[in-house]
């Protein structure tokens, strides 16, 4: 069981806790006798993001998460199985109804544990 404060959540799909790509390759002049003609280049390492798949049949946690989302307060994240618990962020919150009172969400998490001073 997963669960965002105080709304449980009805798990499809969990994605993370995964870094966001912060490198590329940036190609450099050659003077065409070596192969190596490009360069790695990273940026400072950004935090963990997840993204989880579901549905509810509450439009009351559609509201609550609705408003996580637009406020971007720290919510507590907690996954029971795992025993791991965060203070994460909602970056992006996305709904669809399915049927009348069926809605399909899917939310993208960013990890602010550090932050926060509380686990990880």
């Amino acid at each position: 069981m997963i669960s965002l404060n105080s709304v449980t959540l009805s798990v499809r799909g969990f994605r993370g806790w995964d870094y966001p790509q912060f490198g590329s390759t940036v190609p450099i002049l050659d003077d065409g006798s070596s192969v190596d003609n490009e360069v790695v280049q990273s940026a400072s390492v950004l935090r963990l993001r997840a993204s989880i798949q579901g549905h509810t049949l509450s439009y009351s946690d559609v509201l609550t998460l609705r408003g996580y989302n637009a406020t971007k307060e720290l919510v507590s994240f907690e996954d029971d199985e795992l025993g791991d618990t965060k203070s994460v962020v909602i970056l992006d919150f996305r709904v669809d109804r399915s049927w009348p009172f069926l809605f399909d969400y899917t939310i993208e998490l960013i990890d602010m544990s550090d932050q926060a001073g509380s686990g990880s």
